[in-house]
């Protein structure tokens, strides 16, 4: 649940980003690197702005309705099939590094690969020092984080039961869960 603080927060961001007198893929970017904790809530403004152009005088058939939304959903999946697996290619020895850099154990980083965190839940500057070390922009590293679906452990695996999203946990549930001293626990949730 966001605070009241975070709430205020999201509501000058959002006001900030509508008034913006360019509304497009450039301004979405550079707020979402600046704000990542509020990338659901920048790209549904984003989607709502840009729709607001069109006339309102026009009535869609369901037709249109069916249309535009599979359209949608192709523009999403191309999206996120555009950021590749930034973990699809690192060996284990790299990732014993990229956990050693980063001062949390390997199962940390394992739960950012199948995504299991509260990408919100994250500080900015944790996100940009990962996405570094997997040599990755902030930008694509964040689609990649809220992106659906499991890792690619979790896709490489044959089933005829569809696998289930894991329950994603905040990063100081994460940091706890696995082990981390309460020190370093400190150090990584108050970087900013």
């Amino acid at each position: 649940m966001m605070s009241s603080n975070n709430n205020l927060q999201l509501q000058d961001v959002l006001y900030d980003f509508s008034m913006e007198p360019e509304i497009d893929k450039h301004t979405l970017s550079r707020y979402v690197e600046q704000y990542p904790q509020f990338i659901n809530e920048l790209t549904e403004l984003s989607h709502e702005l840009t729709r607001a152009d069109i006339d309102d005088g026009v009535q869609l058939t369901d037709a249109d309705e069916k249309l535009i939304e599979k359209a949608w959903q192709t523009h999403l999946q191309i999206t996120q099939n555009l950021v590749s697996d930034p973990f699809e290619n690192i060996s284990v020895k790299e990732l014993r590094g990229i956990s050693s850099s980063l001062e949390v154990p390997r199962s940390v980083v394992s739960a950012f690969r199948d995504r299991k965190v509260l990408v919100e839940s994250v500080p900015v500057s944790f996100i940009t020092r990962f996405a570094g070390a997997l040599n990755q922009t902030m930008e694509d590293f964040l689609i990649y984080l809220n992106g659906t679906g499991g890792g690619t452990a979790v896709r490489s695996y044959k089933s005829s039961v569809k696998p289930k999203q894991a329950e994603r946990v905040t990063f100081e549930e994460l940091l706890e869960q696995s082990g981390v001293d309460m020190a370093i626990r400190k150090k990584l949730l108050s970087e900013d």
